[in-house]
């Protein structure tokens, strides 16, 4: 009944495993709503043409495509948190370094190499939250995660057009990274489990 899973979803919003799988959901999909919003338009001021743009977004998909069906052995292997970590780790600097280039074919090159961090950190993500839910809860922690996702990539559009116009693209993508920098490190915070902190840096 909606009662329960209102009830369902207080009870998992009150673990801090949970917030930490929420926050990192909202962390990497941030730069997609920047995505969204200005990548056509950089790529063209780039001088790329409407159907290399579109190459380009194709181009992303397919290794995010690939690894995110391959994610799984991995994951299971080294954890929902360090394969989250490995995920971040790859998406971030690749993010900045976005805006400082010059050529679409570069661009998308990169994006190619980010698609592979969020073809990890999407399952990841999903893994995450199955850790710390019990079964009658995934299903609703699923949506938390995905509520957060579409609740980021929101903001981020919001945010990108504007900063793409005032500051530029430099700072756009700089200030994006530095976002999901952020909310990872919240999540990691709060959704390792503290026993397994030294196992992970290890």
């Amino acid at each position: 009944t909606p009662l329960s899973k209102v009830n369902s979803a207080r009870l998992i919003l009150r673990r801090r495993e949970a917030l930490g799988a929420i926050l990192l959901g909202a962390a990497l999909f941030f730069p997609a709503g920047m995505y969204e919003a200005i990548w056509a338009r950089f790529m063209e001021d780039l001088g790329a043409s409407t159907l290399f743009v579109g190459v380009s977004l194709t181009m992303y998909g397919i290794p995010f495509a690939i690894v995110a069906s391959m994610a799984g052995k991995f994951i299971d292997r080294a954890g929902a948190w360090r394969a989250a970590m490995f995920a971040v780790a790859i998406i971030v600097p690749m993010t900045v370094i976005y805006g400082f280039l010059v050529s679409p074919v570069l661009l998308m090159g990169l994006a190619m190499v980010e698609a592979l961090g969020q073809g990890i950190g999407a399952p990841a993500c999903q893994a995450a939250m199955v850790e710390c839910t019990d079964e009658g809860e995934r299903a609703t922690g699923q949506g938390l995660v995905a509520a957060a996702s579409s609740i980021g990539a929101g903001l981020a559009a919001l945010l990108a057009a504007p900063l793409y116009a005032g500051p530029g693209p430099e700072a756009t993508f700089a200030i994006v990274a530095a976002v999901v920098c952020v909310l990872g490190c919240a999540a990691f915070v709060l959704g390792v489990p503290k026993k397994s902190v030294a196992i992970i840096y290890e």
